[in-house]
C-alpha cells in the first residue's frame, strides 16, 4: 500500500475514533440519541467504504454496489413522487 493511501487509511480510522467520542458526549434525550446514532453511523461508513475500496476487490464488484445505489436513489425517487402525487390528489378532491 502507498505511503498516501496508509495515510488516508489512518486519518479515515482516527476520524471514526472521534465521531464515537464525540457521540458518547451527547446527552441522553431521544432527540440526541437519534441523532448520534445517525451520525455514528455515517462517520463509520467513512472509515469502512474507505477500506473496502482498499481491498483491491474486483472491478465487477465495484459496478454491482454502483448499480445498487443507483436503483436505490431510482426507488427513493419513484417514492417521492408517489406521496407527492397523493398529496396533491387528497388537495384537488377537498372542496373549496
Amino acid at each position: 500500500m502507498s505511503e498516501f493511501a496508509d495515510e488516508l487509511r489512518q486519518r479515515t480510522f482516527r476520524y471514526t475514533l472521534r465521531i464515537i467520542r464525540f457521540c458518547r458526549t451527547l446527552p441522553d434525550t431521544w432527540v440526541e440519541r437519534e441523532v448520534g446514532k445517525q451520525l455514528l453511523r455515517a462517520g463509520m461508513g467513512v472509515t469502512g467504504n474507505y477500506w473496502s475500496c482498499c481491498r483491491g476487490r474486483s472491478g465487477k464488484e465495484f459496478v454491482a454496489k454502483r448499480e445498487g445505489r443507483e436503483i436505490r436513489a431510482i426507488l427513493s425517487k419513484s417514492h417521492k413522487t408517489a406521496k407527492e402525487n397523493r398529496r396533491w390528489k387528497k388537495r384537488s378532491a377537498t372542496p373549496s
